[in-house]
């Protein structure tokens, strides 16, 4: 994120706007947002393997965004920008654990419990 912020200098809107921030903060570049990068990469993997745990997580973390848009330490694009970085970053994790654990053998994968659950046929249905 420091290299982020070299490159994409932006003052913060309670600078830009001449406000007074809800709580002291420094002056340094608005984009990206620390907390919403974080909150949206520690949400991501869940995004794209269990949706339903992920999505919940990643609306937290962006709420958490937004409020520091309302706080008037960031601008809306560094949450969006910050979002999209870290599901990115985050895919690419997914992609890489899976080439990854593709070169483990099946039996190290199952002994570690990283190994994909295979699907069982269901039994026959009974008819009355």
């Amino acid at each position: 994120t420091l290299a982020l912020g070299v490159i994409v200098d932006r003052a913060r809107p309670f600078v830009a706007l001449g406000l007074t921030p809800l709580f002291p903060h420094g002056m340094d570049s608005s984009f990206p947002s620390d907390h919403t990068m974080l909150g949206v990469a520690l949400a991501a993997p869940l995004v794209w393997r269990l949706w339903r745990f992920g999505l919940p997580l990643l609306l937290v973390a962006l709420l958490v965004g937004f409020a520091r848009v309302a706080s008037a330490v960031h601008w809306p694009s560094d949450i969006i920008g910050s979002a999209l970085v870290a599901l990115l970053l985050g895919a690419l994790a997914v992609v890489l654990t899976d080439l990854l654990l593709a070169r483990v053998p099946r039996p190290w994968q199952e002994r570690c419990g990283l190994a994909p659950r295979r699907l069982e046929a269901a039994p026959p249905a009974t008819q009355f």
